[in-house]
């Protein structure tokens, strides 16, 4: 949809659903197909989303998730994960909402009910 808010999608006849667009790549795609061996893609694009109050929202599949420390062709460390959520934890404390997607559904469901009143 090429957006970084969530937002509304109506469904003739039902309340339809809330969309949370992925805003960063996948982790099987960042490491394993593009080769990446730092997490300064997520670094650049959680910055740059941030900078424009979108939301930063992406998928870790732990069937690529090395958690012994070794790495494979099919595989990523479980480290280079865990930096990333201590680089957002630290640098993103005090202004970032950190909010299971329910909870962003419900938020934004709010100015959809507001726009029809």
């Amino acid at each position: 949809m090429h957006t970084i808010f969530p937002f509304c999608v109506p469904v003739e006849g039902s309340r339809g659903f809330v969309e949370l667009p992925h805003t960063l790549p996948q982790d099987s795609t960042l490491f394993l197909v593009l080769k990446e061996k730092t997490i300064d893609v997520w670094i650049k694009k959680v910055d740059w989303v941030a900078a424009r109050g979108g939301m930063a929202l992406f998928i870790v599949h732990p069937d690529y998730v090395n958690f012994d420390g070794r790495t494979s062709s099919s595989e990523h460390s479980a480290e280079l994960y865990e930096t990333f959520l201590k680089y957002i934890s630290i640098r993103y404390r005090e202004t970032c909402w950190f909010a299971l997607p329910q909870e962003v559904a419900a938020y934004v469901s709010q100015f959809k009910t507001r726009l029809r009143t």
